[in-house]
């Protein structure tokens, strides 16, 4: 029922003067202007019409081809090519693979040419090279750098041409001293030069923290440098360079007990000649994936996000779980998990990743699963697709077919990931070095 007498029931309240209605009036007016400015300046919350940037990322699948765990990969917009690691424990790859990813998504082998590295490591693969490419988008032809534990150089460069063709191996300016296995290669294109940090020193064990910088633009010249060590002695990081802030970032990996770690370490590659460039960040980024070493990150071109996906843990054993970095902002870095729609891949480490800019997806592929006494290398290919609000184009696979080799019976088993060990020592690549003493750097 409504009120006949409302203004009975305020006897105290009392109309302004005339003299004060007109400031009072401009008064308001300038708040409610105040508050329409706050509240349109303000962030769109959750609950406001707002496009998530993660908000569509689902599977893909890729066409599979032959087994291949601890390698690395280069793609240049064209295709995807794999580079090092093993189809089996002691059984090299046969062939240099390339995926090409359109018109149509297909498997070619890549002839050979010049001064093609050869493991130090007799009857081993390229195990723990690591890969990068150093020529532009767009350009006419793909060139890569290569570091590896091989025989006669340490250092390698390819080139092949951008629309397919042989691929012509050269050696470059050999340090004897420089990590060979497993550790951090990044390539900081504003400055052309390619950064080397950490990893393990001749299939010794020693886990380095030496760091080197070798400019690209004259290979027939190039010589590495030293630069300041990393503050870190790791194996097996989950790293990648952010092109919007130019740093490299690298997640988890092993010490010297081979302890995987939760350590998110990242580097501003502008000042990596002088001491301090790094830092650790884990807790700026918060609560995020759980400590693993042979995982995958990797930065979703300049969009400051980067995708985390599997590794290995002696608790967990492999996993399959996605973490997105959100580093748009550098300064307050978080993680946040995610759950990729449609049928996701088995879990996993050793595995290959690069960002597939023309797909707008993170292409993984191969790796390594335990699995009773032995090891799995699969042979299966995969993608986190962020294309926002397009359904999954699924590509039949290929051969499914995997390597399952057998641990040799004078060596310790390997637990099955149902039943992971909790002993220290074991590291996720193959059973040779699985069951090796790491040692730390004298």
């Amino acid at each position: 029922m409504i009120d006949p007498h409302p203004i009975a029931q305020s006897p105290r309240v009392r109309r302004p003067s005339r003299s004060t209605a007109a400031p009072l009036a401009k008064a308001l007016a300038l708040a409610v202007a105040v508050i329409v400015a706050l509240v349109a300046a303000r962030p769109v919350g959750t609950a406001q019409a707002q496009t998530d940037d993660l908000a569509g990322v689902s599977w893909q699948a890729l066409p599979g081809d032959r087994a291949l765990g601890g390698h690395g990969a280069v793609i240049d917009g064209r295709s995807m090519t794999l580079i090092g690691g093993e189809q089996g424990d002691f059984q090299p790859p046969d062939a240099l693979r390339s995926l090409a990813l359109a018109p149509a998504q297909a498997w070619t082998t890549l002839a050979e040419s010049g001064d093609r590295p050869v493991s130090g490591l007799s009857g081993r693969g390229l195990v723990g090279a690591r890969a990068v490419r150093i020529s532009d988008d767009g350009a006419a032809e793909t060139s890569a750098l290569l570091i590896c534990h091989c025989t006669g150089a340490t250092t390698y460069g390819a080139v092949w041409p951008a629309t397919g063709g042989a691929v012509t191996w050269r050696r470059i300016a050999d340090v004897q001293s420089l990590p060979l296995a497993n550790g951090l290669l990044a390539f900081d294109a504003p400055r052309r030069r390619v950064i080397a940090a950490g990893g393990e020193f001749s299939g010794s064990g020693d886990i380095m923290t030496a760091t080197w910088a070798l400019d690209v633009n004259d290979l027939n010249a190039a010589q590495w440098r030293s630069v300041p060590a990393v503050p870190f002695q790791l194996l097996f990081q989950a790293a990648d360079r952010d092109p919007r802030s130019g740093h490299l970032v690298a997640f988890g990996g092993q010490g010297p007990d081979a302890t995987p770690t939760t350590h998110l370490w990242r580097a501003d590659l502008a000042a990596i000649d002088a001491p301090g460039a790094w830092s650790d960040i884990a807790a700026q980024a918060g609560a995020g994936p759980s400590a693993r070493s042979g995982a995958t990150l990797t930065f979703a071109g300049s969009t400051g996000w980067a995708i985390l996906y599997g590794g290995y843990s002696p608790v967990l054993g492999e996993m399959s779980d996605v973490w997105a970095l959100d580093y748009r902002d550098p300064t307050a870095p978080r993680w946040r998990a995610i759950t990729p729609a449609g049928t996701a891949p088995s879990a996993r480490s050793g595995q290959s990743a690069v960002w597939d800019a023309a797909g707008d997806r993170v292409l993984v592929y191969g790796g390594l699963r335990l699995e009773g006494n032995g090891v799995r290398y699969l042979s299966d290919g995969f993608a986190v697709d962020l294309s926002p609000d397009t359904a999954p184009t699924v590509t039949p696979p290929g051969p499914t077919a995997t390597t399952a080799v057998p641990t040799p019976s004078s060596a310790t088993p390997v637990p099955s990931p149902t039943t992971p060990s909790t002993e220290g020592g074991r590291v996720f690549l193959p059973v040779s070095l699985r069951n090796a003493d790491v040692r730390a750097a004298p």
